[in-house]
C-alpha cells in the first residue's frame, strides 16, 4: 500500500506541476493572439485551439492534486448533524460510488483515446493536431482520479473500524469534520 500511495504522489505531484504550467501556457496564448491581431490585425491560427488544449490539460492534470488537497466540492449541510459512525459509513458509501463512476470514465476516455489513435483522428482546426494523443491526458488524469478516490476509500475504511492512520487525505477531514 505505501508503494502505491508513494507512486500515486509523485505521479499526481507530476500531473499538478503539468496542469501550472498549462495555466502559463493559456496565458501567454492568449497574449499572443492579442497582440497579433492588435498589431497585425490578424490573430494566430493555433491561439483558440491550443488554449483549448491547455484548459483541458490543466482540468484533467490537476484533478486528483485538487482531490488530494480536498478541493472539490463537498456539501455537508445535512451530515455534519449526523452520529460521527453515520457519517463514516455515508463518507464511504459515497467514495464506492464515486469510485465506480470515475472509473466509468477513466475506461470510457481511455477507449476513446485509443480509438482516436487508431484511426488518425484529426482535430478541425486548421492545424489537423492528432487528437488521440491530447486525449491521453483525459485517461491518465482520470486514472490517478480513481487511485485518490480508492485510497479515499481506504482511509474511511480504517476509520470506520478504528485502525486511523495519522497521515488522514484532507478531503476525509473536511467531509467528516466535527
Amino acid at each position: 500500500m505505501k508503494a502505491l500511495m508513494t507512486f500515486i504522489n509523485v505521479v499526481r505531484k507530476v500531473l499538478f506541476i503539468i496542469s501550472a504550467c498549462s495555466i502559463a501556457v493559456t496565458v501567454i496564448l492568449i497574449i499572443m493572439g492579442l497582440v497579433s491581431r492588435g498589431i497585425f490585425d490578424k490573430g494566430l491560427v493555433f491561439t483558440e485551439e491550443y488554449s483549448n488544449y491547455c484548459t483541458a490539460l490543466m482540468v484533467f492534470a490537476g484533478v486528483g492534486y485538487t482531490m488530494r488537497k480536498g478541493g472539490h466540492i463537498n456539501v455537508d449541510l445535512v451530515t455534519q448533524l449526523l452520529p460521527k459512525r453515520i457519517q463514516l459509513f455515508l463518507a464511504f458509501i459515497v467514495s464506492l460510488l464515486g469510485a465506480l463512476y470515475v472509473a466509468v470514465l477513466t475506461w470510457q476516455s481511455t477507449k476513446m483515446f485509443i480509438t482516436a489513435i487508431k484511426i488518425g483522428q484529426l482535430s478541425n482546426y486548421p492545424l489537423r493536431t492528432p487528437l488521440g494523443y491530447v486525449q491521453t491526458i483525459m485517461a491518465v488524469g482520470l486514472f490517478i482520479f480513481f487511485l485518490e478516490v480508492l485510497a479515499v476509500i481506504v482511509q474511511v475504511f480504517k476509520r470506520m473500524v478504528g485502525k486511523e492512520n495519522k497521515e488522514n487525505i484532507v478531503a476525509i477531514e473536511n467531509s467528516i469534520n466535527n
